[in-house]
């Protein structure tokens, strides 16, 4: 059966990694720009480390320099800033609220200047689960299977739905520091370029992001699976 109702939460949480991004344009050169955004959050993140060259991205949306506090992080580059949680997920109302009000106050003091790209990504483990395909309403089949046994299922799948793009990754039997289990990787970004002053309408986006991939992340998952999880809604 195919999971219609969204939880607020489950337990235990899978979530082990969960990042916003935003990709923007700034009127500060950009070895300039990097400074900026330093001494704006060497207070409130005072923890930093630098980042090794990321292959396979353009250089102008990789990131540099990760800082961190307790509870949050925050990883710079020339055009892109990430946000995500430190140890474990915090839940979407106050990593939401770090994540628009420190944007706000990067656009009010000039450091930006227009959102080009959201996006959202949520890695789910799911800890000693080996088959997380075989708990998903997907349905991988051939003729002839009645012969063979699944032991392991890896899919990646790009849907799209005005204004996203969501790419999906289903993969078993993964290990996780060290720990046995199963991933639901799902990312979400905007399409088409945006041209955006950080404003209640990139709120509205990032929303919108979030509600989506909750929405992606139930659907594929079976209800009686779900249930294991203790939802509350």
């Amino acid at each position: 059966m195919i999971q219609t109702d969204i939880p607020k939460k489950i337990t235990p949480d899978p979530i082990v990694d969960s990042v916003v991004e935003f990709r923007f344009s700034s009127q500060h050169p950009k070895d300039r720009l990097t400074t900026l955004l330093l001494n704006h959050f060497s207070v409130e993140f005072p923890s930093f480390r630098d980042f090794a060259p990321q292959i396979g991205f353009p250089l102008e949306f990789t990131t540099k320099v990760s800082l961190h506090n307790d509870n949050f992080n925050v990883n710079i580059g020339p055009n892109v800033i990430s946000f995500g949680c430190m140890n474990s997920y915090k839940g979407w109302s106050p990593f939401s609220a770090i994540v628009t009000e420190t944007m706000h106050n990067l656009s009010k003091q000039g450091l930006i200047n227009e959102i080009e790209r959201v996006g959202l990504r949520y890695i789910n483990f799911f800890k000693n689960i080996m088959l997380i395909s075989q708990n998903t309403n997907l349905d991988i089949s051939f003729s002839g299977r009645e012969n063979y046994t699944t032991r392991s299922t890896s899919l990646r799948t790009q849907l799209q739905k005005d204004p996203f793009i969501f790419n999906v990754i289903i993969a078993d039997n993964v290990v996780h520091n060290n720990v046995p289990g199963s991933i639901l990787d799902i990312d979400v970004a905007t399409e088409h370029g945006l041209k955006i002053k950080f404003s209640d309408q990139i709120i509205r986006i990032l929303e919108q992001a979030h509600s989506e991939e909750k929405m992606i992340f139930y659907s594929l998952l079976k209800n009686d699976f779900v249930k294991k999880f203790n939802p509350e809604y």
